[in-house]
């Protein structure tokens, strides 16, 4: 049995693997990888696959998905399905708001709609003779870790995991005894940030804010994070200033609403009912003159309402970051140098910009905690920069059979 790598290998971004038994090849995953000049780099994809499995619906593990899944069978949970669809349908239109041919077309996506099997947690599935079974993974409502069992041997492939509780999901299922791990390893290096430490230090800034007059905006990813900061802000600011959500997040909250059965926080629905959502110019010109907290797309300021909201703040507010920003991305810029580039054209941003840490990944402790429990024969490290590092660690201090495996290499497992 082998494993191929098509994304994801030595790097983050555009996450795509294949396994073969005996010529019987299926894929996991199947991403995009956004690169700083905003090009887009794809995964290799191999030829004859029989189905696809998708771990979580982020765009670096999802993007590429209906250029592959309108063909083949895809497996996935309808909370991914349902948040998948908003996404694929706006990574379409950016596209052509770009110039830029989309790599697939509405049909493709509602092909997938109708077409797609549907994973529930900790029920077996099977397809061509491969069992698998979703996981829960605690990155994101519907994410799944993949549980796979062909013949005598086992896979676990974590895609993006958290083994940690967090305000809005569970962390991760305890992993099952497995044959080969392949995990993610994107913080195999740190340990995040005391969370709590992290949202009392964000209730401080926005306390300031507030208390002086300002608009405390949340550039935010709108899968995922924007939920989590609903999640945290109404629970302190219900009842003392409108909270505004703004972009894309508007539509995947009505996915965490149907599925709030999922979540960590049995107040989410009361929350939401909470929030105004900002549907035109109109309403966003005038939410800027009081006291109040935004939260609105995108989390990396490379497009969205955020922009907006960033050059028509009063001068009082701030701007707080809690998302990962790529080199080179507006919010790298805005918090190195103070500046964003609109139209190639770098402009000064006179406003105070915190970055504070919520990551939905594992850190060094998740992930060996994690391989730990699960005692594997074999160990391949995905999703990371400088997973040769971690590979010798484990090796040579832990004695794991562990192997970082680069883009386009194949592995015997």
């Amino acid at each position: 049995m082998k494993l191929f790598c098509g994304g994801a290998g030595r790097e983050v971004g555009r996450s795509h693997f294949v396994v073969d038994y005996n010529g019987l090849r299926f894929g996991l995953d199947a991403g995009i990888k956004v690169l700083e000049d905003r090009g887009i780099e794809y995964p290799i994809i191999q030829d004859n696959l029989k189905f696809l499995i998708l771990s979580h619906a982020h765009m670096d593990h999802s993007g590429y998905v209906p250029a592959l899944a309108s063909k083949i069978p895809l497996f996935l949970t309808k909370p991914t399905l349902l948040e998948s669809e908003h996404m694929w349908i706006d990574a379409i239109k950016v596209a052509k708001l770009n110039n830029r041919k989309p790599d697939y077309s509405v049909r493709d996506v509602k092909t997938i709609l109708r077409r797609a099997e549907l994973l529930d947690y900790n029920l077996w599935n099977s397809s061509h003779g491969i069992r698998f079974m979703a996981l829960y993974a605690g990155h994101l409502l519907g994410a799944a870790m993949i549980n796979i069992e062909i013949k005598d041997r086992t896979i676990l492939y974590t895609g993006d995991f958290k083994y940690k509780n967090t305000e809005l999901l569970r962390k991760a299922d305890n992993p099952p005894d497995t044959d080969v791990l392949i995990i993610e390893s994107t913080y195999w290096y740190q340990n995040h940030p005391d969370r709590k430490s992290q949202i009392d230090r964000i209730y401080e800034v926005v306390d300031q804010t507030l208390d002086n007059g300002g608009v405390a905006l949340f550039p935010a990813f709108s899968l995922g994070r924007t939920q989590e900061l609903i999640s945290i802000l109404v629970e302190r600011y219900k009842n003392r200033v409108p909270i505004y959500v703004d972009g894309l997040g508007k539509k995947i909250n009505r996915v965490y609403k149907a599925y709030y059965n999922e979540l960590n926080d049995p107040k989410f629905i009361s929350k939401l009912n909470s929030i105004e959502e900002v549907e035109n110019n109109r309403k966003r010109s005038k939410i800027t003159d009081e006291p109040a907290i935004i939260v609105s797309s995108s989390g990396m300021l490379e497009g969205g309402p955020a922009l907006y909201y960033v050059f028509n703040l009063n001068r009082k507010s701030r701007i707080i970051l809690t998302g990962y920003q790529v080199k080179q991305s507006n919010g790298y810029r805005l918090i190195n140098f103070g500046k964003i580039k609109l139209n190639d054209v770098e402009l000064k941003v006179d406003l105070p910009v915190y970055n504070f840490s919520l990551s939905a990944h594992a850190d060094r402790e998740d992930i060996l905690n994690f391989i730990d429990r699960v005692q594997p024969e074999k160990i391949i490290l995905v999703h990371s920069d400088s997973s040769e590092i971690f590979e010798e660690e484990l090796r040579s201090e832990l004695g794991y059979d562990a192997r970082s495996i680069g883009v386009g290499e194949w592995l015997d497992i």
